[in-house]
């Protein structure tokens, strides 16, 4: 008999995910609706450090992603492979969680910067780059034990 397990199903999952991924949306629209240009120019300075800041924040997420599903690091726990891929996608939920905010982050890094600056590119650019992040790398899947032979440093 299947023990139940405290892991969300795959649809839940998914559901999650899709939901961070198009909150970006309404960021980017509200930027566009709000975004007035300044009659003087805004610091330069600040504009470099927050988008530098967030691109960090996506690069920080894909790189806890991609320590977070090591094979190795997914099997010291001691379940198989086909355990594993039964229970998770890639990563527990908590931990996916965790990545997608820190990523879905960088759209309001720009919001902010579009408020301040009055230019609404940068809750674009932010936008479009948080949403292929989120497409490219943290976009759930389902484990399958071959995931454990074939060499591969992260899923």
């Amino acid at each position: 008999m299947n023990q139940p397990t405290n892991e969300p199903n795959f649809t839940t999952v998914m559901i999650i995910w899709g939901a961070m991924v198009f909150a970006v949306v309404p960021n980017v629209i509200v930027a566009v609706m709000i975004a007035e240009p300044k009659e003087e120019p805004f610091e330069q300075t600040i504009i470099a450090v927050m988008c530098l800041m967030a691109v960090f924040n996506l690069a920080l997420s894909v790189g806890i992603r991609r320590w977070a599903s090591q094979p190795a690091r997914l099997l010291s726990g001691g379940l198989s492979p086909q355990e594993l891929s039964e229970r998770q996608f890639p990563i527990p939920m908590q931990q996916q969680i965790m990545t997608w905010a820190l990523a879905e982050s960088a759209t309001i890094f720009g919001l902010v910067l579009s408020v301040l600056s009055g230019d609404a590119q940068y809750a674009i650019a932010l936008g479009v780059l948080t949403i292929a992040t989120m497409f490219v790398f943290h976009r759930p899947r389902r484990l399958i034990p071959e995931d454990f032979f074939d060499g591969s440093h992260g899923l």
